[in-house]
């Protein structure tokens, strides 16, 4: 196998495209603290990047069977890459956030330690399987990467709880998409999943019900003056009307592929809430 191959084949474990999202968020969260330290920024996004991928790659290597029937394009684990080329990559991973963590004040390597890095590992070898928790932990941890980035740039918290319920229910919806579009695979293996517990349609009017009070939810900072205008007019047109459009799909048309659309639409979602959140400031 030629290097570049293998190097595809460790991004795409990563799910490199995730990881960029994580680092935009850092960004994005430095521009509204205005904060200027770059050096600061750089490390900051870097251990973010390497504790999502370390998360997915442990997601990859125990859903193995279950993305064999869910995502068989995707299997990577014992196909492309051996176990032990895969160990030895996580181990220098682990090394890395332990040396970058140290350039960090003593909250941010008690977050890590304490929080972070324990609730991935919960989650991917005992949460995951139970009914809407390991949804709701991947939710707050994907949130939680404003909250650990104003404590590690400016050692105090004050503007990141908006930030943080935005980005937590926004992913909270989309994990539950994913469950619905890998409900066959997780029914075989018995995944406690929302679409498995209570089957396909009772989720879709659920999360549907959810949706519109997160419609609701995210006008309150601008009707409360924490943000102003040009946050409204972003919200609207960058997260409402597609929820709005999410809802549609999801009363409408229940197929796999449509769960598949709906999906992708979280992801770009993931991204538009980002520019909702730096468009705040004004």
């Amino acid at each position: 196998m030629s290097k570049l191959k293998k190097i595809k084949l460790y991004c795409q474990l990563i799910r490199y495209h995730n990881l960029l999202i994580g680092a935009s968020a850092v960004l994005v969260m430095a521009q509204l603290l205005q904060y200027s330290n770059h050096n600061m920024i750089f490390l900051c996004a870097l251990v973010v990047m390497i504790i999502m991928a370390l998360g997915n790659i442990d997601n990859d290597i125990v859903d193995k069977n279950i993305d064999k029937i869910n995502h068989p394009d995707r299997v990577i684990v014992n196909k492309s890459l051996s176990m032990r080329e895969i160990e030895i990559f996580k181990k220098i991973l682990i090394a890395l956030v332990f040396v970058l963590t140290l350039q960090f004040n003593y909250w941010c390597a008690v977050l890590i330690y304490g929080v972070i890095i324990p609730l991935l590992f919960l989650y991917n070898y005992y949460l995951k399987n139970y009914f809407l928790i390991g949804n709701i932990v991947v939710a707050f941890l994907l949130g939680f990467v404003f909250v650990f980035s104003e404590l590690a740039l400016t050692e105090r918290l004050h503007f990141s709880f908006i930030p943080f319920v935005l980005a937590f229910n926004l992913s909270l919806i989309r994990e539950i998409v994913k469950d619905m579009q890998d409900y066959i695979g997780d029914l075989k293996h018995n995944v406690k999943t929302a679409p498995v517990i209570l089957g396909i349609n009772k989720t879709s009017y659920c999360l549907s019900a959810y949706i519109i009070v997160c419609i609701v939810l995210f006008i309150l900072p601008y009707l409360y003056g924490f943000y102003g205008k040009l946050y409204l007019i972003s919200l609207i047109f960058c997260i409402e009307i597609p929820l709005i459009y999410s809802v549609f799909l999801l009363l409408k048309v229940q197929k796999k592929s449509s769960f598949r659309r709906l999906s992708f639409l979280h992801k770009i979602l993931s991204v538009s809430g980002l520019i909702v959140i730096l468009l705040s400031k004004g």
